[in-house]
């Protein structure tokens, strides 16, 4: 059995001990205040459903979406736009620097290319001409593709005429090539002495995922219809 003076020392070394501890709290809390520390830490094995969202609607490795068209060149004994065969690869614009009213049949042949696809998708592409004459005439690739409706009017894009590949894209689509002008040309009629200075047609593609939407107006209200969108498009081609 302890006598009084033992008592009074061991209670004064726990004292000291909680105080010690007290300090050491302190001084963990100061050096979190200056840096981070490591806390020894264990968990049991988790059972866990993985759930992976499809990285891209293009395979990233061998994918390709493309929107691009031959090169062309002015051909004299022509009179009119022929294929550039000295060029190498498409091109995303050309210049028509010689256009005459009344010139036809001039070659403009913006394509969409896929390769890789890996999700049933919907293909959109959409138009903008600027054309103060009313000098270009042009028309849509109607085998391929519709006008993309809503609301009976046809739906825009910061004014671009907007269409819709008529059939989906199917998942697991290999190689598909898809013209979006009919007959790959464009013509001119009576413009005057000259074209107005910027003269255009510009293109761009979308393709945005079908699952989860009712049509194709769905999807595309939901994901390019708006201010912003995160689904792939192509860089705009033109001329």
């Amino acid at each position: 059995m302890l006598n009084k003076r033992e008592e009074e020392k061991r209670e004064m070394n726990k004292k000291f001990k909680r105080a010690g501890a007290t300090l050491a709290l302190l001084l963990v809390g100061a050096a979190g205040a200056a840096g981070s520390l490591a806390y020894l830490q264990n968990q049991s094995a988790t059972v866990t459903n993985t759930f992976t969202a499809v990285s891209g609607l293009i395979d990233s490795k061998d994918g390709v979406f493309t929107l691009d068209e031959t090169k062309v060149k002015w051909d004299k004994e022509t009179g009119n736009y022929v294929a550039d065969t000295t060029a190498t690869e498409k091109v995303i614009d050309n210049t028509y620097d010689n256009i005459l009213p009344g010139l036809q049949d001039v070659m403009k042949d913006p394509t969409v290319t896929l390769k890789k696809v890996t999700a049933d998708s919907y293909l959109f592409v959409t138009v903008k001409e600027t054309d103060d004459d009313n000098a270009l005439t042009w028309a849509i690739d109607d085998t391929n593709w519709i006008a993309l409706m809503k609301d009976g009017k046809q739906v825009t894009k910061d004014g671009a005429l907007v269409y819709v590949k008529k059939d989906k894209v199917a998942e697991g689509t290999e190689n598909l090539s898809v013209p979006v002008l009919k007959d790959n040309q464009i013509d001119f009629g009576n413009f005057g002495e000259q074209l107005a200075e910027g003269t255009n047609l510009v293109f761009n593609s979308y393709l945005t995922q079908s699952t989860g939407f009712t049509d194709a107006a769905d999807a595309w209200s939901n994901t390019y219809g708006k201010t912003t969108a995160n689904t792939p498009a192509t860089p705009e081609a033109g001329a």
